[in-house]
């Protein structure tokens, strides 16, 4: 069990030292914690992730279309289930790391697309944060969280992000506002 958890936390901070090694190559940081959920603002010209002034959020998804410079995705629904009240869950792409927040957690992991609707994470990492309210929010991000790791395709269309699995789960996500 030990080493488990052991493994479990080198993952996690090598995760986290190659996410601060892209970022510090001229990419705006990766964040662990978002202030503005806390209260605090951004810091001036600063939204977190890969987004806000200057920032490179957003890449080509083959033929399908550009993601948007500094698009953030929210969840829309799992299976048709919207997310909890009072949660937010977030998707951005960024230099090939997909990035957000599970809505207790944030987790950032490798993202490849083949061909033109194909698309699968890799290393998917989150900091590990227990929340107890609202009651089922840990069940709704370990759902989500295995729903990304069993990506296998993609639809964009009208400002909406679709992320399906072989086994017929499907993300379907909207532009932040």
């Amino acid at each position: 069990m030990r080493n488990k958890v052991l493994w479990a936390v080198i993952a996690v901070v090598a995760t986290l030292g190659a996410l601060l090694v892209v970022c510090l190559g001229g990419l705006l940081g990766w964040y662990l914690v978002r202030p503005a959920q806390f209260g605090a603002p951004w810091p001036s010209g600063m939204m977190g992730g890969c987004s806000g002034p200057g920032g490179m959020m957003g890449g080509w998804f083959g033929r399908g279309g550009m993601m948007g410079h500094g698009t953030e995705w929210v969840l829309q629904s799992v299976d048709g289930s919207s997310p909890l009240a009072g949660t937010e869950i977030t998707l951005a792409f960024c230099a090939g790391i997909g990035e957000g927040f599970a809505g207790c957690n944030t987790y950032a992991g490798r993202y490849s697309v083949e061909g033109e609707d194909g698309l699968s994470f890799s290393g998917l990492a989150n900091t590990e944060m227990a929340c107890l309210e609202p009651v089922g929010i840990m069940d709704q991000e370990e759902k989500y969280l295995e729903a990304l790791r069993a990506a296998t395709g993609f639809r964009l269309s009208d400002g909406e992000l679709q992320i399906f699995s072989a086994e017929g789960v499907v993300l379907v996500y909207s532009q932040a506002q």
